[in-house]
């Protein structure tokens, strides 16, 4: 089956290409493989909804099956008004290079006690068909925020220079690859869960739609 990783942000695509690879009988490709550079418009109020507008919007535009990953970011120190939500990206009110949304969230940090800078990251995934079928799945992955950003800058998750894992208590620039894979392995397991069903539908359909 082949299988279109929709995103446009390179280190989001080379992160689950790399999960994925390990699969059988999948064929992965990106953006770029199939010659699209249109950028679904990601309006929606909720990471589910997001996820869902992109795998359906790719699939429609590749015509093969397409895997949307969404993410929402929700801090316990700041009021509802303040939460990114799915407009992490956009948290300066409007699209922010890497560099300006890690000087954006560290003013915020410093605002906060530490016990205030516990957060969630809720992972929308989603899997459409071009002939209309989704599977859909979510789940939560909990972090720590620091005032005290790591020197590492990683391209495409800048986020990560001030995020500690609350399980070693170790800044997510310092874990080893292992120790990343298992921060994410709910994630990890959650989209393997959902390529799997959806192999399964495109076998007993022979067919994309």
């Amino acid at each position: 089956m082949k299988l279109l990783i929709a995103t446009h942000n390179p280190a989001k695509y080379r992160r689950y290409r790399t999960i994925l690879a390990q699969m059988q009988d999948l064929t992965l490709l990106s953006l770029q493989d199939v010659a699209i550079a249109e950028k679904i418009v990601e309006n929606g109020r909720t990471a589910e909804e997001n996820a869902q507008k992109k795998a359906q919007g790719y699939a429609s535009l590749a015509g093969i099956p397409a895997l949307s990953i969404d993410e929402a970011l929700f801090v316990e120190g700041f009021s509802p008004e303040e939460q990114p939500g799915v407009n992490v990206r956009r948290y300066p009110g409007r699209e922010a290079t890497d560099e300006e949304l890690l000087t954006v969230f560290l003013e915020k940090m410093k605002q906060l006690a530490p016990r205030q800078r516990r957060a969630n990251w809720i992972y929308a995934i989603c899997i459409a068909f071009p002939g209309g079928k989704i599977s859909f799945t979510q789940v939560c992955v909990p972090t720590l925020f620091t005032d005290e950003p790591h020197a590492l800058l990683l391209p495409g998750y800048p986020l990560h220079s001030l995020q500690i894992d609350p399980r070693l208590g170790k800044k997510l620039c310092d874990c080893t690859p292992e120790e990343e894979h298992s921060r994410l392995s709910v994630v990890y397991e959650a989209v393997g869960a959902l390529v799997r069903e959806a192999q399964i539908f495109f076998a007993a359909t022979g067919a994309a739609s």
